[in-house]
């Protein structure tokens, strides 16, 4: 009776981690072996329904939402586990909604792109490659939240936010070290 599926992500390293219902699962090709891990066996991490939210191959890290009750980085040398701090766009400390949905946007400058929402807001926020603190980039128009679709194409370094419900397409490109938004 195997648990279902929530998402894969691969560690960079050939490995697959399987988020589900039941705690997170590692994969190894090589040896053709699963290894699983419930919340009891990730410190600071309670319940089971655990997916892979974003790796960091070169730390040896991987991300690990926990719905409800955080972003943790799990180090895969050390088997242990830390909360991720998000700071605001004036490095202040600031608190995110985990009963609402964190969307991965994609690989950006020595890290990777989501959004999460702080204070009513959708953020777009970076996580570097070795920190455990996701810094604010941009905050997103108000109505972004329900309304908007947020994919990222990296090698444009550019964010579309598709409209829903006749809400309109908004771009912003990333240039000088900033998010600009795009004329539409």
């Amino acid at each position: 009776n195997a648990p279902y599926a929530v998402n894969v992500k691969n560690d960079g390293q050939g490995k697959l981690w399987i988020g589900s219902g039941e705690g997170i699962h590692l994969f190894d090709p090589q040896t053709e072996r699963f290894t699983k891990f419930h919340g009891k066996d990730l410190p600071g991490i309670t319940g089971d329904f655990l997916f892979p939210f974003g790796n960091d191959s070169v730390a040896d890290i991987i991300h690990i939402l926990n719905p409800g009750r955080g972003l943790y980085s799990f180090d895969l040398k050390t088997k242990s586990s830390q909360p991720v701090i998000f700071k605001d766009s004036a490095n202040n400390k600031t608190e995110i909604d985990f009963s609402k949905f964190l969307g991965y946007c994609g690989p950006f400058n020595y890290g990777f792109l989501f959004t999460a929402v702080s204070r009513e807001r959708e953020v777009l926020y970076l996580l570097r490659t070795g920190s455990r603190e996701a810094h604010q980039q941009l905050t997103l128009p108000a109505h972004t939240k329900n309304d908007f679709y947020v994919p990222y194409v990296p090698d444009l370094k550019m964010l579309f936010l598709k409209g829903k419900y006749g809400t309109g397409n908004i771009t912003y490109r990333f240039a000088n070290n900033g998010w600009i938004r795009s004329p539409n």
